[in-house]
């Protein structure tokens, strides 16, 4: 009974030792580049060629022009993915927004999610709701739902 106990006890710490090891191991920080972004990875680059400045400092003038350059036009691509990126959420917000104003057809006619309303002519409809102004006024740019709303208009107050 006792050398059960004590083989236990052994294996108990046997095992405890391993997963203490086990644990350093995994610990120590992973310095390779496959866990760090291309972002990162591309700021690191540029980082490098910063700190390389003994080497620069040999470089001719037109080297060092082209080297600026590429790191401008990093810079500038970086942006220019940004802006890319929020255009595309803006649009998918826009498309979402526009989803809740469709309309369900039912033979020639449509309903208008908004009002429930069922007609022929759904985009005369839309114009009565609020928003939805198709009309801008060129001249102060003043925005109306009907035509003839910004002809009166241009008459009244631009005397055309």
């Amino acid at each position: 009974m006792h050398f059960i106990h004590f083989a236990l006890f052994f294996f108990f710490q046997l095992s405890n030792t391993q997963t203490t090891e086990a644990q350093t191991v995994q610990t120590e920080p992973d310095l390779s580049m496959t866990k760090i972004s291309e972002e990162q990875q591309q700021h690191i680059l540029i980082d490098d060629e910063i700190e390389k400045s003994p080497e620069s400092l040999d470089l001719s003038a037109s080297e060092k022009k082209l080297k600026l350059k590429k790191i401008y036009h990093f810079f500038v691509i970086e942006a220019l993915k940004k802006r890319i990126e929020l255009s595309k959420l803006l649009s998918q917000e826009k498309k979402a927004k526009e989803d809740e104003l469709t309309m369900i057809r039912y033979g020639k006619k449509f309903k208008c999610s908004i009002c429930q309303k069922v007609t022929k002519r759904f985009s005369e409809h839309m114009m009565h709701h609020p928003n939805v102004k198709k009309y801008i006024c060129p001249l102060c740019k003043k925005s109306f739902s009907h035509s003839w709303t910004i002809k009166r208009h241009l008459e009244k107050f631009h005397t055309i």
